[in-house]
């Protein structure tokens, strides 16, 4: 997931605790309302945790295998990173990136794709799917 596609939800039950706080505060009930708080702020970071977690081990695992000069094996673990979230497009770039060094094009290509239309204003994956597509172009005799 992106960031933007978890911030929403986010938003949206900070603003309700905080309201059912809020209520319950000026219902005179401020050790509820503190309750509450204190409960939200230790779910929120558990959450963060949770959702973050399986992108920060794959890339930690596929950053290792890169400079060890390991690509097929950066590759597979960026690929379990993107299993774990189709939907986060910085996933599927960093898959595209290690598919680049690996010289899988196609592959690159599909993922830089997928990634934009996740994020279509996600510029550097653009960027990079338009120099993917120069060498390819320039590949091509009489281009």
């Amino acid at each position: 997931m992106t960031g933007e596609t978890i911030l929403v939800p986010r938003v949206a039950c900070a603003v309700l605790t905080a309201v059912v706080a809020l209520i319950l505060y000026r219902r005179g009930s401020s050790a509820r309302a503190t309750a509450i708080l204190s409960g939200f702020v230790i779910l929120a970071g558990v959450a963060n945790i949770l959702v973050n977690t399986p992108q920060r081990v794959a890339h930690s695992n596929q950053s290792h295998y890169m400079e060890a000069g390991e690509t097929a094996d950066g590759v597979l673990q960026l690929e379990k990173a993107v299993a774990l979230m189709p939907h986060d497009a910085r996933a599927h770039f960093n898959l595209a990136q290690a598919r680049t060094q690996t010289g899988d094009l196609d592959g690159a290509e599909r993922s830089l794709k997928r990634a934009l239309l996740i994020a279509p204003d996600f510029r550097v994956a653009a960027d990079l799917l338009g120099k993917i597509e120069g060498k390819r172009s320039a590949a091509v005799p009489g281009q």
